[in-house]
């Protein structure tokens, strides 16, 4: 090697301010990962057909049933299936609900 390349060997660029800020940041996945949810929460509505469909207010969950009871089985079975690789939220709340 000669001339500028032979020159840029050995030297080591200068890391932008920026980069450190991301290196030090946890990525947010692994976040998650380490400090689950405590709570959440879905909010029902009632559909033209007499319907209830259920969304989670901070994840994408949603589910929908006939009854009350079918749609708060539905809501668990959501919740397992989004958290299977995860440690899923310790209570989930209905409307104003708490589910065991």
């Amino acid at each position: 090697m000669t001339g500028a390349a032979a020159e840029g060997r050995g030297r080591r660029e200068a890391v932008p301010p920026f980069a450190e800020y991301f290196t030090r940041t946890p990525d947010r996945a692994v976040e998650a990962a380490t400090n689950p949810m405590k709570e959440l929460v879905f909010s029902v509505t009632r559909e033209s057909d007499g319907g209830l469909v259920a969304e989670a207010v901070s994840e994408s969950i949603f589910t929908q049933a006939d009854t009350w009871e079918e749609l708060k089985e539905n809501v668990r079975e959501a919740v397992a299936g989004f958290y299977f690789d995860r440690p899923a939220p310790a209570t989930i709340r209905i409307g104003s609900e708490l589910l065991p």
